[in-house]
């Protein structure tokens, strides 16, 4: 029995014999259904792009929440700020009005040491040498008084100057926190992304049908 190939496939004839048997048919399994990638992915990819979209818009809500808190914090320190160089300045000019107190005391007793003593030695007031004494040291307390008041005055002016920077911050960055809010800023991310999403999804359907119709 000879094995010959015919037209594809297998014809079984016997050569010692008229009759031949001719297998005109082959057996076929069916096809195993296949899974189609493409189009699982273009099911999933928008549902991805709108997890991706809400994601961003709450990344943006964070990050300007936490931008406005920040600067709602420089803007309070800097107010606390502004208010301890203001009492600086407040506690230089008392100290100083109390140094002028002091000073002026001081001389008032040496003056009067002065007058006791010209009485003491019969010297006439008022006139003459005595007169200049005293004088001197009149001079001499409104000079030191004056040198007082004018270091206070100066120290409380740079004070005070610092007060108003530390207040002109804390009102710019008080200004720039309230021009932040934070849902007012999610909203575009979130729109922005899902429009992303769906003009993707646009494309992707329109060329799924350009293709399934080729």
């Amino acid at each position: 029995m000879a094995l010959t190939p015919y037209s594809g496939f297998l014809s079984y004839q016997d050569t010692g014999n008229l009759s031949s048997l001719n297998t005109g048919t082959l057996l076929t399994t069916p096809a195993a259904s296949s899974f189609n990638m493409t189009e699982f992915a273009g099911g999933v990819a928008p549902v991805l792009g709108i997890f991706g979209a809400i994601q961003s818009g709450i990344g943006t809500y964070f990050s300007a929440k936490s931008q406005k808190d920040t600067l709602e914090f420089q803007s309070n320190m800097a107010a606390i700020n502004a208010r301890l160089a203001e009492n600086s300045a407040q506690s230089i000019l008392q100290q100083g009005e109390r140094q002028a107190g002091m000073v002026s005391q001081k001389y008032g007793q040496e003056k009067g040491k002065r007058i006791v003593s010209q009485g003491s030695r019969g010297v006439q007031g008022g006139v003459g040498s005595a007169a200049e004494e005293i004088a001197s040291v009149e001079l001499a307390k409104e000079t030191d008084m004056l040198t007082i008041n004018a270091n206070a005055v100066r120290a409380a002016w740079g004070a005070r100057t610092q007060s108003v920077n530390y207040a002109n911050q804390s009102l710019l960055a008080g200004t720039s926190a309230e021009s932040i809010n934070p849902f007012a800023s999610a909203v575009p991310s979130m729109i922005s992304s899902a429009s992303t999403v769906a003009s993707n999804w646009y494309r992707y359907n329109k060329l799924s049908g350009l293709l399934g119709g080729a």
